[in-house]
């Protein structure tokens, strides 16, 4: 495993993703990703607050890793009255840096995860007309405009859904070219 890759796993390894958060928005290497987690912590903050349960860091023990992915966040939610609440609780989990080009220790990773901690929620409120949020009506308008003037990047997996184009455009470099 690279350095970088170490130095994360003993940074994140069960640390909350507000720690882990902060680390990013002081140690990555990229100053624009150290914005980007800037603004992620300050999200999570605000989920702290109402409540949400931010559980630490996961990561896969030494050669073992999730299945299709290098890092996943789960929120799971309530019920209360029969009605699903908001999300109640979110987790990441990131593959071990042994895991070569599967590691999920990668900044790229991390943001793309955390990201989508603070974010998958609102936009499915919104998708569901449960939420009428200028930020991701503006989201919403730039992932169509892409694929409108870009029809070509339609493959890519950033264009998988909202949640995925927002994730993406915030910490794959490929994609923000493309």
């Amino acid at each position: 495993p690279e350095p970088l890759a170490m130095e994360m796993y003993r940074a994140l390894n069960g640390k909350s993703m507000l720690d882990a958060a902060q680390w990013a928005a002081k140690n990555l290497p990229d100053p624009d990703q150290k914005v980007i987690a800037q603004r992620v912590l300050v999200k999570l903050r605000q989920l702290q607050e109402l409540g949400v349960n931010l559980k630490p860091i996961n990561i896969t023990p030494d050669g073992r890793r999730l299945v299709g992915a290098s890092g996943q966040t789960v929120l799971s939610r309530s019920i209360k009255n029969k009605v699903r609440t908001g999300p109640t609780s979110i987790e990441i989990t990131l593959n071990h840096p042994s895991n070569g080009d599967q590691s999920g220790v990668t900044p790229e990773v991390l943001l793309h995860e955390l990201v989508h901690g603070f974010l998958h929620r609102a936009i499915a409120l919104q998708g569901a007309g449960k939420l009428n949020n200028s930020g991701i009506r503006s989201l919403q308008e730039l992932y169509d405009y892409v694929a409108k003037v870009k029809p070509e990047i339609i493959k890519e997996y950033g264009m998988t859904n909202l949640s995925e184009f927002a994730s993406e455009a915030m910490s794959n470099k490929d994609f923000q070219k493309a």
